[in-house]
C-alpha cells in the first residue's frame, strides 16, 4: 500500500471506505475540502488537525502525484469560501503559504491583500496538525 494510502487510510477511514477515494488522490481531496469546510461550521478540531496535517504533507513530498493534487484540489480551493477565511489562515504553516500563494489568484486582488495584511496570524493553529505535532510520520 502507498504511503498516501496507508497515512489517509488511519487518518480518514470513512472516506476510504469509497474505492474512489482509494484510487484518487484528487478525489480524496475534493472530499476532504468539502468535509473541511465543515469541520470549520461545527468547529471540529480533530478533524482540522487531520486534514490540513495530510495536505500539506503531500504538498510538501517530491513526487508530483502528492504534491499536485495537493496543491490544485485542496489549496488551490480551500479559500473558494470567503466566509471561512479567518478560520483557514491560522491553519496554514509559512511553507504551505509560501508554496500556495501563487493558486489564489483566482480569489481577487482585494482578497489577496486582506489574507497578507492578516499575516503573520494571531493565533496560528498549524503547529497542532499532525504534520507537524509528529501524529503523521508514526503513521
Amino acid at each position: 500500500m502507498s504511503a498516501w494510502r496507508r497515512k489517509a487510510a488511519a487518518l480518514f477511514p470513512d472516506l476510504m471506505q469509497e474505492p474512489s477515494n482509494r484510487e484518487s488522490l484528487c478525489l480524496l481531496f475534493t472530499e476532504l475540502v468539502a468535509r473541511t469546510h465543515q469541520a470549520h461550521r461545527t468547529n471540529d478540531l480533530a478533524f482540522l488537525r487531520r486534514a490540513y496535517g495530510f495536505a500539506e504533507w503531500c504538498l510538501l513530498q517530491p513526487q508530483k502525484n502528492l504534491w499536485n493534487p495537493a496543491g490544485v484540489v485542496f489549496f488551490e480551493h480551500i479559500l473558494d469560501d470567503p466566509s471561512f477565511e479567518a478560520e483557514i489562515i491560522p491553519w496554514l504553516s509559512p511553507e504551505a503559504l509560501a508554496t500556495c500563494w501563487d493558486l489564489w489568484s483566482h480569489i481577487g486582488p482585494s482578497r489577496l491583500e486582506r489574507i497578507r495584511l492578516a499575516l503573520p496570524c494571531p493565533r496560528p493553529r498549524y503547529p497542532e496538525n499532525v504534520l507537524h505535532n509528529g501524529e503523521l510520520a508514526a503513521l
